[in-house]
């Protein structure tokens, strides 16, 4: 009963030494009330534990089907997020890129504005080249993107059957 009373002296043995703070026994007794102490822990923890288990064994196979289906379908709709996240920076980007073909006149730096040399007719069709292979490798991956979207969207229109079917099912089992 003592040893009770005294379970947090006990267990608060120094670092170095054997022996409690509040008794000259030898660090078997904190050992021992170690030893109670996580018991008493895991005799806490029992029903928890026992519930968890018992809820996990009593879910049938539909229900547990029907989880990791939902699982997979949360899992897609984040890709499809993503995808459409991507999709909507390279429209902008692209859209940005339309904006700036359909200027008359160049942009050009400062300096040359201020009375620099021109740039040559070569450096000028350069950069259309360059604006217009931007423009269709945003175009190719705009609809690289949109077919992604479309395969996880098909995906989740499966799972989704899927799932209606299982819960459908579910429900039967629940009314007989």
């Amino acid at each position: 009963m003592q040893i009770a009373q005294n379970l947090p002296a006990l267990i608060a043995k120094s670092r170095y030494g054997n022996m409690c703070t509040h008794c000259s026994a030898s660090g078997y007794f904190a050992r021992i009330a170690l030893r109670c102490g996580i018991a008493l822990l895991f005799c806490c923890m029992l029903p928890y534990a026992t519930a968890l288990h018992a809820e996990t064994l009593t879910e049938s196979p539909v229900a547990a089907q029907m989880r990791l289906l939902e699982t997979d379908l949360q899992r897609l709709h984040q890709k499809q997020q993503n995808i459409f996240q991507q999709f909507q920076m390279i429209q902008e980007l692209r859209r940005y890129e339309l904006m700036r073909e359909g200027e008359i006149t160049p942009s050009m730096p400062p300096a040359m504005v201020m009375g620099g040399p021109l740039p040559s007719y070569e450096e000028m069709a350069g950069k259309r080249e360059e604006r217009h292979k931007r423009l269709e490798r945003y175009t190719a991956d705009l609809d690289q993107l949109y077919a992604q979207y479309q395969e996880l969207e098909n995906e989740k229109k499966y799972l989704m059957q899927q799932i209606d079917a299982l819960s459908r099912s579910l429900m039967e089992q629940l009314t007989k």
